[in-house]
């Protein structure tokens, strides 16, 4: 007990400790707000009309009165005087335009009409300014054929600055780090997250130690491939051999070479180790769309928002816009387009606005259903940490994105014992690549959800061992964390009830580590009240969820009353839909599709492959899944009841819609995505597994290689054909 006491307290420090650490962070590199005045650092400087020599003139205190024609101010400097211009402001509006001849001599004595220039004096202003070459000048003349009062002359303006204003701690963001620090913390702990970290360091390198000169030689294998892949891919591109090509086919060639020659240099690793390579292929097909798919909410679902909720939660709450960041949170410009030339000059432009400072500040709050924002938040943090441009910001917060996609899907594919390659090619779908490298939370739905479906799936791979406490929380934790985002997902929290009976603690010494059916059931229970909780609590408030994008033209309860009326007109109306929404014929918008830039190529070829991957990538530990025929039916009616919630919500709160009307609006291709891994795993068989007699690693090596193989080529094709050949 003392020592749980001991633990307690050590977290609970390091997580205020952390806190002030990461708030005074914050304040030291988060973009300035400026005080409205600037502080002046020198003043303007004026030619001294005590020395001049005048003509047809008078000096009147400060000023110089002027008699007409033939008035002549000359100023000689000693030493001599660095000009680059001259301001003359008259005390009143003059009655009618006139010249103002102003000559220069370095020498002091010659002016020629090379060293001149003329300005029209209008009416209009006061002021009359004439830009003089930079230089060192000994004296200035100054004609004019005016009678008028002249104030001091300027020569150079006032410098200023802005003035930052005086930032302190916020002490309710310290308080919000605190508990959520702690919480991660100690998550951590439990998991013995370091020892595990230390172990698997401790592995690699006894691994190098032990390969000795064959780790160089594959590396040099892996160079060889890549660079054979690069020129081909080059040559095809170019229509030559290293045929001209611009940076972004370039960087295209570059990594589609490098994840040609991943899949040929190591091949132990792709019979063995298969979730390894799934993330250098994430991360290199993903880098392509964070680095070249435009920052543009006129080419991205959703963005603006997306953007705006990241942004808030890299600040736990308060707004704090620069320039570049109101033009996408207000739709008010476009930042990128496929012109590279063009591009590049909108960034550099980008970058100098938010140097600028912040524009909008104030406190704004954190939505919980967009919660799944804190993993780009983090890579946005760290870009003002390390005081990056404004466009690496971008991308860094773009690619922890991807990057939790990514470990998502290591983890989730070294957990199960079976199923690698579905998982793996489920989540290297184009479309979940493409939402993975952009501001968008539907990919993290699925990652998430795929990670806790793993650790279901691989339960039942291994019937004969208990639930233990933390596989039950990642299992619980993932599908919150997924749900929580979009709540129509949650009847997958109930599929997981759905265990082998020899999971569950039955004697009260297996209960100190294993969880009980009840337990559980509990557990489960709360997590659905959580997920529940961001649209329930609305409600209490007089308010009632619904989805903004169509306007404000509907009302929810309306469409409710409408459905009550008549509920056998709503399920044909549903049944109608969902004819065409699941669909395996209509399934591009779901597998190739890029939001406003349309849809790429391969989607039927993807259908083919992902069906034949589901029916082969079986071995024995799957048979105890696969003989609970109930099971497997009552878990692909709810993922179906899980389509009828989305169908339902979206018909109710969909604003564009009007009452009673019969279609279902809103419903996109892409909510179908965490679906498509549970039933992959639910449809297949075992059967056709078994005539492959995949009992050999050289057999699991070919076997992972062609199954990486067809959907990266997909990837890529589509990458190329919906993004970088739109490049000019």
């Amino acid at each position: 007990m003392k020592k749980h006491v001991v633990r307690i307290g050590v977290i609970l420090v390091a997580s205020v400790l952390l806190a002030f650490l990461l708030e005074f962070v914050q304040i030291r590199t988060q973009p300035p707000v400026y005080e409205a005045e600037e502080r002046v650092v020198s003043e303007a400087e004026t030619l001294d009309f005590a020395r001049a020599e005048l003509t047809n003139a008078v000096q009147d205190g400060e000023n110089i009165k002027t008699g007409g024609d033939g008035t002549v101010i000359l100023f000689r400097f000693q030493p001599a005087k660095t000009l680059s211009y001259v301001a003359i402001e008259s005390k009143k509006h003059v009655r009618s335009e006139f010249q103002i001849r102003i000559s220069w001599s370095r020498d002091g004595e010659t002016f020629s009409d090379a060293d001149s220039t003329e300005i029209l004096a209008n009416p209009q202003t006061v002021v009359w300014k004439a830009e003089i070459p930079e230089g060192q000048y000994a004296s200035l003349k100054i004609e004019l054929d005016n009678k008028l009062t002249i104030r001091p002359i300027r020569c150079r303006d006032a410098v200023t600055e802005k003035v930052p204003a005086p930032e302190s701690l916020r002490l309710w963001r310290v308080g919000i780090l605190i508990p959520s620090l702690f919480f991660v913390i100690s998550v951590l702990y439990w998991f013995r997250a370091g020892r595990r970290l230390a172990a698997a360091f401790r592995r690699a390198a006894a691994s190098l130690k032990k390969a000795g000169w064959k780790i160089p030689l594959r590396i040099l294998v892996f160079l060889a491939l890549s660079f054979l892949a690069y020129a081909a891919l080059r040559w095809v591109i170019s229509g030559a051999f290293f045929g001209p090509v611009d940076i972004p086919r370039r960087l295209f060639c570059v990594l589609a070479g490098l994840a040609a020659g991943l899949l040929l240099a190591f091949p132990k690793t792709l019979g063995e180790k298969p979730e390894r390579l799934f993330v250098f292929f994430c991360l290199l097909s993903g880098w392509m769309l964070v680095f070249l798919f435009p920052n543009d909410p006129f080419v991205n679902w959703d963005m603006e928002y997306h953007f705006e909720q990241t942004h808030l939660y890299s600040y736990l709450g308060e707004e704090r816009l620069t320039l570049p960041d109101t033009d996408i949170v207000y739709l008010e410009n476009s930042h990128d387009s496929f012109n590279w030339d063009e591009r590049i000059r909108s960034q550099e432009t980008q970058d100098i606005l938010y140097a600028e400072g912040a524009s909008v500040v104030g406190y704004k709050g954190l939505m919980l259903n967009s919660i799944y924002d804190i993993f780009p938040a983090a890579g946005m943090f760290l870009g003002r940490v390390f005081q990056l441009p404004w466009r690496w910001t971008l991308y860094l917060s773009k690619f922890f994105n991807l990057l939790t996609c990514a470990l998502c899907g290591f983890f989730a594919i070294r957990r199960l014992k079976s199923g690698k390659m579905i998982l793996a090619c489920v989540l290297l779908i184009p479309t979940n690549i493409f939402l993975a490298s952009v501001f968008s939370y539907d990919h993290g739905v699925t990652s998430f959800m795929a990670l806790g479906m793993s650790y279901f799936f691989a339960e039942w791979q291994e019937p004969e061992k208990k639930l233990t406490r933390r596989n039950a929380f990642v299992i619980l934790g993932c599908l919150t964390f997924a749900c929580l985002t979009k709540a129509f997902y949650a009847p997958a929290l109930l599929f997981t009830l759905f265990m082998p009976k020899g999971k569950w603690a039955e004697i009260p010494a297996e209960r100190r580590e294993y969880l009980s059916r009840k337990t559980y059931a509990l557990f489960t229970c709360l997590a659905l009240l959580v997920c529940l909780l961001p649209y329930i609590l609305p409600m209490f408030q007089g308010n009632v969820v619904t989805d903004m994008r169509g306007g404000s033209s509907a009302e929810p309860m309306d469409q409710v009353r409408y459905i009550l009326e008549d509920p056998l007109r709503f399920f044909r109306l549903l049944f109608s839909f969902q004819s065409g929404y699941l669909n395996p014929a209509n399934s591009s918008g779901l597998l190739t599709f890029f939001a406003y830039e349309g849809q790429g190529p391969g989607w039927q070829a993807l259908c083919v492959i992902l069906v034949l991957i589901a029916l082969t990538d079986k071995k024995p530990c799957d048979r105890p899944l696969e003989k609970k025929f109930l099971t497997r039916i009552m878990g692909l009616f709810l993922l179906y009841i899980s389509v009828c919630v989305i169908c339902f919500c979206l018909y109710i709160t969909y604003t564009q819609q009007k009452q009673g009307t019969d279609v279902i609006l809103g419903v996109q291709p892409r909510y179908l995505l965490p679906f498509v891994f549970p039933v992959l795993m639910l449809f297949g068989s075992g059967l056709a597994a078994k005539l492959l007699k995949i009992d050999r690693d050289w057999k699991q090596r070919i076997y992972n290689g062609l199954a990486f193989l067809g959907p990266l080529v997909i990837l890529f094709n589509v990458i190329y054909t919906v993004c970088i050949s739109k490049f000019t």
